[in-house]
């Protein structure tokens, strides 16, 4: 689970009026300023959460206020050996 993780990053943000009606693929894509296809394979992987539930579907609609946590791999963001 994710408490064998104490590296991971987690990015937490809250859907804005702007974002309302957005695919979560495309607020990911936003938020994390990455290809479509990257923030697609987060969600499809079981990497996102909308709500404190996972979500699976790129393509679901978010709405105003809904707020969105992905967890970020730790390989590659903190200093020493991945394993």
């Amino acid at each position: 689970g994710l408490e064998a993780l104490p590296m991971a990053q987690r990015r937490t943000f809250r859907v804005e009026k702007a974002q309302a009606g957005w695919s979560l693929e495309r607020c990911l894509t936003a938020e994390l300023n990455e290809q479509p296809a990257q923030a697609a394979a987060r969600v499809r992987t079981g990497a996102v959460y909308v709500g404190g539930r996972r979500c699976q579907e790129p393509d679901r609609p978010l709405r105003e206020g809904e707020v969105v946590s992905v967890v970020l791999e730790a390989a590659g963001k903190a200093p020493g050996p991945s394993f």
